[in-house]
């Protein structure tokens, strides 16, 4: 889902995410609670995850998507210590693993804030991106935002299949709204 407004977004997530889980959208994923959590959204496995910042160690992006696929376990491990050259015993603690492409990615919990659920955009966040089918819902509350910018970066995120929902008066204005450098490809 593509939404003009970020407010739409957040409620969108958590809706997606529970109707994921009682299995009321039909998924080949069994969606499992993880434990992992950052005060905004819990972790299932199946979720689908977006990186909201760049973090160079682990080599993802902004922006990046991925799906949680496991959780590693809490270990101990032997290591050397590099001051007194003996082996003592770490506790390496449970970790989130992210598929980005076809890199995992592993994340500790004090890192989840680095992570939010990918159900839902908004049309800014989408900017560079493309996805096989979006849904694009328009009501009144995006009449003041709504230009052919916005709708034009909104349609060309779907590669394959658009679905636009809402009030045909509000996307007819927003067709006419032009800033200055309307794509010409958007017309009526």
């Amino acid at each position: 889902m593509c939404s003009p407004k970020r407010d739409v977004v957040q409620g969108v997530f958590s809706y997606m995410q529970n109707l994921l889980i009682k299995e009321e959208i039909p998924s080949a994923v069994r969606f499992k609670p993880t434990g992992f959590e950052n005060g905004q959204y819990t972790f299932y496995l199946g979720d689908r995850e977006i990186q909201l910042k760049n973090n160079v160690e682990k080599s993802v992006l902004n922006g990046d998507l991925g799906i949680v696929v496991g959780v590693l376990p809490a270990e101990e491990q032997i290591r050397i210590n590099e001051e007194t050259q003996e082996e003592e015993i770490v506790e390496e603690p449970e970790r989130l693993i992210v598929r980005f492409d076809k890199k995992e990615i592993l994340y500790y919990k004090e890192e989840m804030n680095e992570l939010a659920l990918a159900y839902c955009f908004s049309v800014h966040k989408t900017q560079g991106s493309e996805f096989p089918h979006v849904l694009l819902p328009i009501s009144s509350a995006h009449r003041f935002m709504m230009n052919r910018n916005l709708l034009y970066t909104a349609i060309t995120r779907a590669k394959k299949e658009i679905t636009i929902i809402g009030e045909l008066e509000v996307f007819l204005q927003g067709l006419k709204e032009n800033l200055g450098q309307s794509p010409a490809t958007l017309t009526l």
